[in-house]
């Protein structure tokens, strides 16, 4: 599977694509924010011909501040991938690029455009997994269904080692390698709250190598995010939004 998109965050680094995606508070159901590619522009960082996207985030209630994300990106044979960003707030903005202290380890280290299942992830019998030495990303091929809307989907576990000070990105892409559904995973050791989170949310964990994992992501809430792609937009022709 070809997959284009600057993981995670479901945009095409090429001229003329938008999209658009929502994330879902999975306590409430309720919506909670809303990002929208609202523009692709050539860009150059650093002497290397790029793209930027604009990313604008909107909260679901009224009022409430925004973001925006510049990225600085480039796709090419093997990956999409970062060389700049600027990230706006109500408070200030900030920006880093490649060869900055920290950006590779923050930005830099993307994954293949190649997604592949060659039993990275093995599932055992009491339902947790096992990495074997094997390549690829993929962990299985599921069915997500959104609304009326079915799609087989390729199931990707973003995971460098299984240590519970990680975390873990997953995605299920399909066949045109766009991402639907979109979740993140804690260790435990990234939360002090852990006990009280996991008796919250159980049936929500993901146990890889014996390192437990929880359905959260960095604004302590458990999400889950759907893409534009999992309600059959097409955007390619869409009003920017004022």
């Amino acid at each position: 599977m070809d997959c284009r998109e600057l993981q995670w965050w479901f945009a095409i680094p090429q001229l003329g694509d938008r999209t658009m995606y929502a994330a879902y508070d999975c306590d409430t159901g309720e919506l909670d924010l809303v990002r929208q590619v609202v523009s692709t522009v050539p860009a150059t960082t650093h002497g290397q011909e790029a793209v930027e996207l604009v990313i604008e985030e909107r909260p679901a209630t009224d009022g409430g501040a925004g973001m925006i994300y510049r990225f600085s990106c480039v796709l090419d044979d093997e990956r999409s991938r970062w060389l700049g960003v600027t990230v706006e707030t109500a408070e200030g903005s900030w920006t880093s690029t490649a060869g900055d202290a920290g950006f590779e380890s923050e930005w830099g280290a993307v994954g293949p455009r190649r997604l592949v299942d060659e039993r990275r992830y093995v599932r055992q019998p009491d339902g947790s997994y096992r990495m074997t030495g094997a390549g690829g990303l993929g962990a299985g091929v599921y069915t997500v269904s959104v609304g009326e809307n079915s799609f087989t989907c390729l199931r990707v576990l973003d995971l460098t080692v299984a240590d519970e000070s990680e975390e873990i990105a997953e995605a299920f892409v399909e066949p045109s390698g766009r991402t639907i559904l979109y979740r993140q995973y804690r260790g435990r050791g990234l939360d002090p709250d852990w006990a009280a989170w996991r008796e919250a949310h159980r049936g929500n964990e993901l146990v890889v190598d014996g390192a437990m994992f929880l359905l959260r992501d960095c604004t302590g809430k458990a999400h889950h995010t759907l893409s534009a792609s999992a309600f059959d937009a097409d955007l390619a022709n869409a009003k920017r939004s004022g």
